[in-house]
């Protein structure tokens, strides 16, 4: 079994011409009360998250009472999962994540229209269905974050089970911005850098990202 986590050491050519240096955020599960909030209320939670755009470069086919849509990640439920679908660990798939522009009509089921200023990521890493899953199945190392196409930061997450949560408050002032708003299309994408292993298969899976902050 390789127990070693697979990366890449890729810098992307963006930040490259800008000469900048990106950032390395480390997700914590020591997570923050409104992550807490969220993981009770599950589905439905975080306003209205289910209705906000989400799309992916590779999924895993569906199979028979399983489906490993990118929608999953935003269903509030640990069970379900998204898995790339590349023959690989699926190293260099995006997920990207747009907010809707929140007008006068908000949709069904939004409990607000007003839209965020994110500052913190929560993350379920792998196929949390189960452990057996979990560990058969390899779970995301590290990730790229862009937004509105920027690179921002390295994202390394934990190869653990429990919820995990990245601070996105100190990258904010880092880039000298009051906020960062999730607004009338707006866009979060992840690039997948690095996998830790599955004991089982080389699929790569993600059963939850939420994007947590305030109403501004």
């Amino acid at each position: 079994m390789i127990k070693a986590f697979i990366m890449v050491a890729a810098v992307c050519s963006i930040a490259l011409a800008l000469g900048e240096e990106i950032p390395r955020l480390e997700a914590t599960t020591d997570i923050s009360e409104e992550a807490e909030s969220f993981l009770e209320q599950g589905v439905g939670s975080t306003r209205g998250m289910l209705f906000w755009n989400i799309s992916t470069s590779s999924t895993l086919p569906s199979k028979i009472g399983r489906d490993y849509g990118c929608h999953n990640l935003l269903d509030g439920l640990p069970e379900t999962a998204w898995v790339e679908g590349e023959d690989s660990l699926g190293l260099g798939v995006t997920i990207t994540i747009s907010a809707p522009s929140f007008g006068d009509e908000e949709p069904y089921g939004s409990p607000e229209s007003s839209p965020y200023e994110l500052e913190r990521l929560l993350f379920l890493n792998g196929y949390q269905a189960s452990p057996k899953l979990w560990a058969a199945n390899a779970r995301v190392e590290s990730l790229l974050l862009i937004y509105n196409e920027r690179v921002m930061a390295y994202i390394v997450l934990q190869n653990t089970m429990e919820p995990q949560e990245v601070d996105l408050t100190g990258l904010i002032e880092l880039v000298g911005w009051r906020v960062m708003p999730m607004d009338d299309g707006d866009e979060l994408t992840f690039e997948l850098l690095g996998a830790y292993p599955g004991e089982e298969y080389e699929d790569t899976a993600l059963s939850e990202i939420a994007l947590l902050g305030y109403v501004f």
